[in-house]
């Protein structure tokens, strides 16, 4: 897909935008000034003609006070998304961490995943024992 082709997911996400600041009284010039662009531009956003930049919706998300994953809720993939994903996934299975930032990522991603503070706080000694 060419970089500049705007996806269902960009016309989802400016979508979100007019939903949230019509729910919040914001005017597209206050919404602007949140990440300094023009209320044409985010008209613009908002009627799928340009996407947003990541930056852009994790500012918007702090000035508007939501969680990021808001402009993502009842987002549905289409079929064509889905085997796309699926053959990238597929692709990252045979991955392995080669360097020590690829090992950091690993170890915060598997942090992530551990659902008790106990789980977390026998990691954390046992790295602890390690590093004596």
């Amino acid at each position: 897909m060419p970089r500049n082709t705007l996806t269902r997911l960009d016309t989802h996400i400016g979508e979100r935008l007019r939903v949230l600041r019509a729910k919040q009284g914001f005017s597209m010039e206050a919404v602007g000034e949140i990440i300094e662009v023009s209320p044409q531009q985010i008209s613009r956003f908002e009627h799928g003609q340009q996407r947003l930049s990541a930056s852009q919706i994790y500012q918007l998300s702090r000035g508007l006070g939501v969680p990021v994953s808001w402009f993502f809720i009842e987002y549905k993939e289409d079929d064509n998304e889905l085997k796309r994903i699926e053959a990238i996934n597929k692709n990252l299975e045979d991955w392995s961490a080669q360097t020590d930032e690829d090992l950091e990522i690993a170890l915060i991603t598997a942090w992530r995943s551990l659902s008790t503070k106990k789980q977390k706080q026998s990691v954390l000694n046992l790295i602890e024992s390690y590093s004596q």
